[in-house]
């Protein structure tokens, strides 16, 4: 699996542990510079005052987990010369952005 899959995978499980009705939607946008994956999910949300620290080491909403799976994705995102942004709110969900930068190559087949 890529570092990219990897950070989705993440990105997902966490959507999943926290999403207990509704949905979890995941869609890619390429724009010619950038790839920007997003992740929405109608799950718990995170609180205002949570989510500037969320991609921190140890820090977590759930006291079951460890508080490195984010925080890794964004080490990982960064040296790939990337981006990670979130948005939530306490009832209603989170979307998280991916934004890589890459550009599209043709592929010519003999």
């Amino acid at each position: 699996m890529t570092n990219l899959g990897i950070v989705i995978e993440q990105i997902v499980k966490n959507a999943a542990q926290h999403t207990t009705s509704g949905y979890i939607r995941a869609r890619f946008d390429y724009n010619g510079e950038d790839l920007t994956v997003a992740v929405q999910d109608t799950g718990c949300g995170i609180p205002a005052d949570q989510t500037e620290k969320i991609f921190e080491r140890f820090v977590t909403t759930d006291s079951g987990n460890s508080g490195l799976g984010l925080s890794i994705c964004q080490e990982v995102v960064k040296l790939m010369g990337g981006r990670i942004r979130l948005k939530s709110e306490v009832g209603k969900g989170t979307i998280v952005w991916i934004i890589i930068p890459c550009t599209a190559s043709e592929v010519v087949r003999s």
